[in-house]
């Protein structure tokens, strides 16, 4: 994302935290027009944009850039190992 896309995105999130969710769409529609979002920033992205399209009443379109932007947080979270079971250790059993 270009510095100005940046700059657009920090006053679109200035923006809907001050309860203008329109201008903050219209600003995040700016960015996106100098290029999709780079991944880095992209789940915070459609995260904004999904907020500001709930408050101004566009459920349907808020429900599809929430969940892309749970998508992209999940796949970037990184991947924890998953702890396996150890196996029971047998032991010879003395013969009486």
């Amino acid at each position: 994302m270009s510095g100005l896309a940046a700059t657009y995105l920090e006053q679109a999130r200035r923006h809907l935290e001050a309860g203008n969710a329109q201008k903050a769409i219209a600003l995040l529609d700016r960015a996106r027009a100098l290029g999709a979002p780079s991944t880095d920033v992209a789940a915070d992205f459609y995260g904004i944009l999904g907020q500001a399209c709930q408050r101004v009443g566009r459920h349907e379109e808020a429900g599809r850039y929430l969940q892309h932007a749970d998508h992209l947080k999940a796949q970037s979270r990184p991947r924890q190992p998953v702890p396996q079971e150890a196996a029971p250790v047998s032991s010879p059993v003395p013969s009486s």
